[in-house]
């Protein structure tokens, strides 16, 4: 029987995965395309076909990161009715995701310098949206900036979570 050929849409969802976990861990300027690709079983060539270069694959694990903590804010405070009831959801679900992905986190608080300048413009819109999920949370909190800043200090104080060693290791 024949193997299907892999969509390019999951290889590159892969790599992504792939390269969060080693900026994560050595951090961004200690990574090579060749590094990911040897990870991820391929060549760096097959990495080109995917992304143009190595701050492409940054731009996708921190545009990564904030869409699924604007997500998880979504989805855990949506339901409920009290501003409280939500607010404490979407910091529960703030502090799990990053326990349970420390390494995205960690890419973003550490590498997101190594962006050039027409990406962070795309990076300042996604953190944007995130800001306007909490400011969805709980509305009486504050204004767009007074909320961005503190999102920006909870992740920082998420920081240390992101930074740890993984268990086993």
């Amino acid at each position: 029987m024949r193997r299907q050929a892999e969509r390019p849409r999951d290889r590159r969802d892969r790599i992504v995965s792939t390269a969060a976990n080693l900026f994560g861990t050595d951090g961004f300027a200690h990574v090579s395309i060749a590094d990911i690709a040897r990870q991820e079983g391929i060549t760096g060539p097959a990495i080109y076909r995917h992304f143009a270069s190595k701050q492409l694959i940054l731009d996708a694990v921190i545009a990564r990161l904030l869409g699924d903590l604007t997500l998880a804010l979504v989805d855990a405070s949506g339901s409920k009715q009290d501003e409280g009831a939500r607010l404490t959801a979407a910091i529960a679900a703030t502090w799990s995701y990053a326990l349970q992905q420390p390494w995205p986190l960690a890419t973003y608080l550490r590498d997101e310098g190594y962006l050039p300048s027409n990406l962070l413009i795309g990076i300042a819109e996604r953190r944007s949206l995130l800001t306007d999920s909490w400011l969805r949370v709980a509305p009486g909190i504050g204004d767009h900036e007074y909320v961005d800043t503190r999102v920006q200090s909870l992740l920082g104080a998420l920081g240390p979570l992101a930074s740890r060693p993984t268990p086993g290791a």
